[in-house]
């Protein structure tokens, strides 16, 4: 997916004021110069009065050699530097300074997005994400193998695996993971190594808690939001059509029909479109089932892959590793 149109807009505005600064900068700079130097403006009307005559002559015979021209533009750009120098004045600084030097803040080279926008575009995913302050802490490099022992450690491994297998073919192939396990064991550290992984190569992710989901959703489709209009399109379209959706402590939420039939429409669509979602409960499969509606239990059964992570908290087993 990408940027929303709007989150497009908002970045290709942001290059557009950045290179209108760096041009009105350079212009006023000139200005000066031109004010007080009036032998400096009378050297760019010269040049300015050449270029206009080459391309009269030009239009009148094609066919001309161009090289005559080149000598004169730069005998007489020369003569502008040489003019500057001589008032201690670096002909550098006369020029536009751009952000970004390589694309000159227009945000591509050529018809290719600059790596300075490719930049933007990651970093305002994370924003939109409402994961970032998770990722400091939460992400492959602190995956700690030490806390796990016997079966608890092989599911732990096995769930390991099976997310570096989602991140790797996540451009190729559509998948969608429950993560289930009692309180602590890992499910919400390893869908934040993911999301960490993906938002660092472009793609757009959108973390909720269980009930944070339920209670946006719910404004969003009765109309409750507080948001503005566009802000309310953008976050519908960023629910549905984020490339990766995570619903963190499932189960955590008020329970009321709207829970199940709120999950459901959205689980449905996003499946529909081939859109991942990763889900965290600390609710087994029965539970799961008694809970929400058949239709839903049938969407996680059907088409999740279940990582079961078992053992006890880690977060209790790091606190006390860290009081001795």
């Amino acid at each position: 997916m990408g940027l929303t149109k709007s989150q497009y807009e908002r970045i290709s505005s942001e290059y557009s004021a950045r290179r209108s600064r760096a041009l009105s900068a350079r212009d006023k700079k000139l200005a000066d110069i031109r004010i007080k130097y009036p032998e400096y403006s009378a050297l760019e009307d010269e040049s300015t009065t050449a270029a206009v005559g080459f391309a009269r002559k030009f239009l009148d015979n094609p066919g001309m050699s161009l090289e005559t021209m080149d000598e004169e533009l730069h005998s007489l750009s020369e003569r502008r530097t040489a003019f500057l120098r001589a008032r201690d004045i670096d002909p550098a600084d006369l020029e536009p300074h751009y952000t970004c030097p390589d694309c000159q803040d227009t945000g591509f080279i050529g018809n290719v997005k600059c790596h300075c926008f490719r930049q933007a575009e990651i970093e305002l995913m994370y924003d939109r994400s409402n994961i970032r302050p998770l990722l400091a802490v939460n992400n492959f490099d602190n995956l700690r193998e030490d806390l796990y022992e016997g079966d608890d450690l092989n599911h732990f491994k096995e769930a390991v695996m099976w997310c570096h297998r989602f991140i790797d073919s996540f451009d190729s192939e559509y998948g969608n993971l429950m993560l289930t396990g009692t309180v602590g064991t890992g499910k919400s550290f390893l869908s934040c190594c993911i999301a960490g992984e993906l938002l660092r190569s472009g793609h757009s992710v959108l973390y909720f808690s269980a009930a944070d989901f339920f209670r946006s959703y719910g404004d969003l489709m009765y109309g409750r939001s507080k948001n503005t209009e566009e802000d309310s399109s953008l976050y519908d379209s960023d629910v549905f059509a984020c490339d990766l959706l995570i619903i963190d402590d499932l189960g955590t939420e008020l329970q009321g029909d709207f829970s199940a039939s709120g999950l459901f429409n959205c689980l449905s669509a996003r499946h529909n479109a081939a859109r991942s979602t990763i889900i965290n409960t600390n609710l087994s499969l029965s539970d799961l089932h008694e809970r929400y509606s058949d239709r839903v239990f049938s969407r996680l059964t059907g088409y999740y892959r279940i990582l079961k992570l078992t053992g006890s908290d880690l977060r209790m087993k790091t606190r006390n590793i860290g009081d001795n």
